[in-house]
């Protein structure tokens, strides 16, 4: 069971989150932080909010500006060229499917799931 304490008391404790079983201005009962005194859920639903409307703004950039991030992706694999190339090497090896695909054939497994 929760214990139901105030603010100041979870400060003085030390605790990362703390509970007053009363209704936060939107309505939810649960945990609040205790840095912020915010509740959780609506930072949760705040984050997520702000992470829909920060992947609009890239695909919308992306579309805009093709020929910038076409640079900028050729920019980061010169500048990470070998570090990128062990790392697909490893998956290579790992990775049957991904091997399939590098080689332009379907893999054991899928071969498998699609005879009659």
């Amino acid at each position: 069971m929760t214990e139901i304490m105030g603010w100041s008391m979870a400060e003085a404790r030390g605790l990362k989150f703390y509970y007053t079983g009363k209704p936060c201005r939107r309505g939810h009962i649960g945990p609040r932080y205790t840095k912020s005194r915010s509740c959780v859920k609506c930072e949760q639903e705040t984050n997520a909010t702000k992470m829909g409307a920060i992947a609009e703004r890239a695909v919308a950039y992306k579309k805009a500006n093709p020929d910038k991030v076409r640079a900028a992706r050729h920019r980061y694999y010169e500048e990470n060229r070998e570090a990128i190339s062990e790392k697909n090497k490893a998956r290579y090896i790992k990775d049957p499917e991904y091997r399939a695909r590098q080689l332009g054939r379907p893999s054991k497994e899928k071969a498998a799931t699609d005879l009659p």
